[in-house]
């Protein structure tokens, strides 16, 4: 959600930290401003670490900043992420025997040095290094080209950026202090949503996502900021629907309606083309071409029509190989 979060206002995953450390008692919270789930947890409260668990609230802050000899994520070598792309590489069974030892391998080889403020690794190591970024990108991608998942961030998105319409966005990084369940469910429940936001919030409670036609992608990250404005990618889907409309592939009447979802795979920009209802693949060709001729009046970038990574055609493709 925090992908989210940031295309309207940048998320600070360093300022939030003060949930955990700050030593003085927590003012008065708006409705929205709410603490983690975390927070008031017997034994987990900020006010028992130094005596239950022996922390320091320094070290802690110098952790998560990266300052001093507490490193985590410096110059592009993030440790975190290191440690949750091998994980979802081993789940995803991408790893021999040998790879699944090549985290700690790389880990134990990251050293420090005083006055500089990067990671030294020895150049015989930089395969693993070369391995976590190929490995990352194969697994990104193979995300991120789901329908499914194409499905359910176009819905995330969709239901911040009702919030946005609708609530003050200079209180949308408190959103991330939300379970995901609670976060929807106060959505739904709560009387001054709108009907969009508790349709959106139900959908992703019952999982009940758009099908996903189509995904194109470019290279040219030029057209990424007119893309990213709501109100410009409004007014496209809304042309989209209009057109087809009037060339009667569905009824105004009808319960379909077509969005778009723009994201990135960190190498290309990314357009997928979803809707309420299934459609047939000439319906979806037809779909297609609309939509190219509409990006191409607008001069967006040249886009190439790419497959869903659960068709069997793609796997073993150019798209995955490193």
């Amino acid at each position: 959600i925090e992908w989210a979060i940031n295309r309207y206002k940048p998320y600070d995953h360093e300022a939030k930290v003060g949930w955990v450390t700050r030593k003085e008692k927590h003012e008065r919270f708006s409705s929205l401003d709410v603490k983690p789930i975390f927070v008031d947890q017997p034994g987990i409260h900020r006010h028992n670490f130094g005596k239950k668990y022996i922390l320091d609230f320094d070290n802690i802050n110098n952790i998560i900043q990266g300052k001093g000899i507490f490193v985590l994520n410096n110059k592009g070598i993030d440790l975190d992420n290191i440690d949750n792309v091998f994980r979802m590489g081993l789940y995803l069974g991408l790893l021999s025997d040998e790879q699944r030892g090549y985290p700690a391998v790389l880990a134990n080889n990251l050293t420090i040095k005083d006055g500089l403020d990067n990671f030294l690794i020895d150049e015989k190591y930089f395969y693993l290094i070369k391995f976590w970024h190929g490995l990352r990108s194969d697994i990104y991608r193979r995300f991120i080209y789901s329908r499914e998942y194409m499905g359910f961030e176009n819905l995330l998105f969709r239901l911040v950026g009702e919030y946005t319409k609708q609530f003050d966005v200079d209180n949308i990084g408190n959103l991330f202090n939300f379970t995901d369940e609670r976060l929807l469910w106060d959505f739904f429940t709560r009387s001054d949503a709108s009907a969009d936001l508790k349709t959106i919030s139900k959908n992703l409670l019952l999982h009940s996502i758009p099908h996903a036609y189509s995904i194109f992608r470019t290279s040219d990250f030029v057209a990424k900021k007119s893309l990213m404005d709501p109100n410009h990618l409004d007014e496209l889907i809304a042309e989209l629907n209009r057109i087809l409309i009037n060339a009667k592939l569905y009824s105004g009447s009808s319960s379909n309606e077509l969005y778009l979802h723009v994201t990135t795979d960190e190498r290309y920009l990314l357009i997928a083309i979803l809707g309420k209802q299934p459609l047939s693949v000439k319906e979806i060709g037809y779909v297609n071409d609309i939509f190219m001729k509409l990006i191409g009046d607008r001069k967006l970038g040249s886009y190439e029509n790419v497959s869903f990574s659960e068709d069997k055609h793609m796997h073993g493709s150019s798209l995955f190989k490193q």
